[in-house]
């Protein structure tokens, strides 16, 4: 994990387990034996998360439950708020950039995004959070361009996003 992972507490190593074993058994790469032992953890999780005391049978994952449920109480705020900012960026797929837009003029930008933003002329902001080089901070910084343009009724008709 690098600090340019926009979702980093999303995408932590101590939770990737928790994330991509279901993914991984849905395209066939998880077995039933580890499938099993990955139920019966999340199980485990379940139990501490519910302040439930964990049964014998699952004792061996007590340290392991504890520590995941500590974790995710601890940062569940950010987390949260986390979460908001993916579901604000999904509704920015949606969101139209006029083919004229001069990201030049964009001082709001960084010198790379506008760069990499007039090189590649996305069509949407969603397409434009997928060009390297552009960090969200130029994202948000586009968004509100284009929400600029929408109040002055210069064009930004059909976006739902402003």
């Amino acid at each position: 994990m690098t600090a340019r992972a926009e979702y980093r507490l999303l995408l932590r190593q101590d939770n990737a387990d928790l994330r991509l074993t279901p993914v991984g058994r849905r395209v066939g790469l998880v077995n039933d034996e580890r499938w099993n032992r990955f139920s019966e953890r999340r199980e485990a999780i379940e139990m501490v998360r519910a302040g439930r005391a964990l049964s014998d049978s699952y004792r061996h994952y007590d340290d392991d439950a504890k520590e995941q449920v500590e974790i995710e109480t601890r940062f569940a705020g950010y987390i949260a708020k986390q979460e908001r900012q993916v579901q604000e960026f999904r509704k920015l797929e949606r969101w139209s950039i006029p083919a004229d837009i001069d990201y030049a003029s964009l001082s709001r930008l960084s010198r790379e995004a506008r760069e990499r933003l007039a090189q590649v002329r996305p069509l949407s902001v969603g397409q434009a959070t997928r060009v390297s080089g552009v960090s969200p901070a130029d994202v948000m910084a586009l968004t509100v361009h284009l929400r600029e343009i929408a109040r002055a009724g210069a064009g930004a008709e059909g976006n739902d996003c402003v």
